[in-house]
């Protein structure tokens, strides 16, 4: 991952993702969206609306009607939404992942990337607190 180059226009301007993420950061990270999700989940494949699939990439798989959504078999609390190839001009996938305690990142970026949920996952983690890490040092400095 690396930011804009002008080098790298072009890939700026295809239509879709490409090799593009987008990210924000919300306020609203608490794990509470995250089990208001697996209780939604829950009743969907108890009334038998959704249907488990097998593991992908280490992710569970909730096949739906548009779009399939997906959750890491361990660990994290991070939803995966993924609209298929027919419903769109471009297949992306859209997480939300809790990063710190009361925030959240959601980003989006092209289905083909769904391979690689995780270390786009940690790189952009890693790049939030790098972020907070020149902040913290700007300030010290500034004391």
């Amino acid at each position: 991952m690396r930011p804009y180059y002008p080098e790298d226009d072009a890939k700026w301007k295809v239509k879709g993702h490409g090799d593009r993420v987008e990210v924000s950061i919300t306020n609203n990270g608490s794990d509470t969206w995250y089990k208001a999700w697996q209780g939604i989940k829950q009743n969907e494949l108890i009334n038998s609306t959704v249907v488990s699939g097998s593991d992908i990439y280490g992710l569970s798989r909730f096949i739906g009607v548009r779009s399939d959504e997906y959750s890491p078999v361990a660990g994290q609390d991070l939803i995966i939404t993924c609209r298929r190839l027919k419903e769109g001009p471009s297949p992306s996938c859209m997480t939300k992942s809790n990063y710190r305690k009361g925030r959240a990142l959601e980003y989006y970026y092209g289905l083909g990337y769904l391979q690689s949920w995780s270390e786009i996952d940690i790189s952009l983690k890693s790049i939030f607190d790098s972020f907070s890490q020149a902040t913290q040092t700007d300030q010290s400095k500034m004391k």
